[in-house]
């Protein structure tokens, strides 16, 4: 008979009462590494309205907590430029026996202001 118990493995054989210790499989220390990021926001092009008020809001999901939003810029020529520089810190993992980084993702949402001010039209794109 085989008794398990859990996070290191402890394994005993009832006829030899022999311990064997051995690692769970695949339970390796990832490497942490932390990255200082630079952000630019420079426009939006071809944008389907012919005017309208239109901002982003840039929230990173995996790896730290940063949210901001962008100015608020009026759509002229199916075109917002926001030439805007966002910086923030990111920590990622890397897997420690081939050292490739874990992904790590950034939602940009762009809005558009109704005229009221007190809603907002969403539309949302992953990097």
């Amino acid at each position: 008979m085989w008794t398990c118990l859990s996070k290191t493995r402890l394994w005993q054989d009832e006829e030899s009462s022999s311990f064997v210790r051995s690692n769970i499989v695949g339970k390796m220390k990832k490497k942490k590494f932390k990255f200082d990021v630079s952000f630019e926001l420079r426009e939006l092009s071809n944008v389907s309205l012919a005017s309208g008020l239109l901002f982003s809001k840039l929230r990173l999901l995996d790896g730290g907590k940063f949210v901001e939003t962008s100015y608020r810029i009026e759509v002229s020529n199916n075109r917002v430029r926001w030439h805007q520089t966002f910086e923030f810190g990111c920590k990622m993992t890397a897997n420690s026996n081939t050292g490739v980084l874990d992904p790590c993702l950034c939602r940009i949402s762009v809005r558009k202001v109704c005229i009221n001010y007190m809603c907002t039209i969403r539309y949302e794109i992953f990097l």
